[in-house]
C-alpha cells in the first residue's frame, strides 16, 4: 500500500485539532500528556497527515513530506473500535548501510511485541527517497492505551532487542484515538 506522509510542526499547520479518520487521510496530532520518554527526544513534529492521495498543496505546507509503501505489518489483538485507543508513530532516519541491520532488528520487536498484552497491530512503511540517502522508515503501531505500550517498551526483553550498534535516528508521536461511534 503507498500512502504520503506529510509531518507538521505545528499541528495547527495541519488543519487539525485532533487525531482524525476521514476516508483515505488519517491525521495523527500528538498528545498534549506528557510520558516518560525512556531516552527518545521530544520529536519535532506535532502532526502527521497519512493520504492516499496526492496533494500538492499540502505537501508544499508540510514541514518534511514524502511517499511511503508497506514493507511489514504486525497483527495484535482484535481492536475494540468502540473504546479508545493510542497511535504511536515512530519516524526513523536510516543510513543506507544499517537498513538490512535494522529492518532485522525491527523483525524481532515485532516479533515480541505482538505477543504482549495490548498491542493491536502496526504497519511499517519505507519512504521513497534518493539512492545514498538516509531512508524514512515509519512505523505506526496502535495500542490499547498508554499503560500497554509502556509496559512494552520499557521492559528488559524489548530494551535488549532494541539495543542496535547501528547509526539510526528516531522520534517517537504519541496520539489518543477516539472511539468510533455507531
Amino acid at each position: 500500500m503507498f500512502c504520503n506522509f506529510l509531518f507538521y510542526a505545528h499541528a495547527a499547520d495541519a488543519g487539525f485539532a485532533k487525531t482524525t479518520l476521514q476516508r483515505s487521510k488519517l491525521a495523527v496530532v500528538a498528545s498534549t500528556k506528557d510520558f516518560d520518554r525512556e531516552g527518545y527526544s521530544k520529536p519535532d513534529y506535532e502532526a502527521i497527515v497519512i493520504d492516499r492521495y496526492d496533494d500538492p498543496l499540502e505537501q508544499e505546507i508540510a514541514d518534511l513530506s514524502f511517499r511511503a509503501w508497506t514493507i511489514r505489518r504486525g497483527k495484535g489483538q482484535k481492536m475494540d473500535k468502540t473504546r479508545p485507543s493510542v497511535i504511536l508513530t515512530t519516524l526513523c532516519a536510516i543510513e543506507p548501510d544499517d537498513q538490512k541491520q535494522f529492518l532485522c532488528q525491527f523483525d524481532q520487536a515485532l516479533e515480541f511485541v505482538q505477543g504482549q498484552s495490548g498491542f493491536l497491530g502496526s504497519l511499517l512503511f519505507r519512504g521513497d527517497n534518493e539512492p545514498g540517502r538516509s531512508r524514512w522508515l515509519v512505523n505506526v503501531a496502535r495500542w490499547q492505551n498508554r499503560k500497554s505500550f509502556l509496559s512494552t517498551f520499557t521492559s528488559p526483553k524489548f530494551r535488549q532487542i532494541v539495543g542496535g550498534t547501528f547509526r539510526w535516528s528516531s522520534q517517537v508521536i504519541i496520539a489518543e484515538f477516539p472511539a468510533v461511534k455507531n
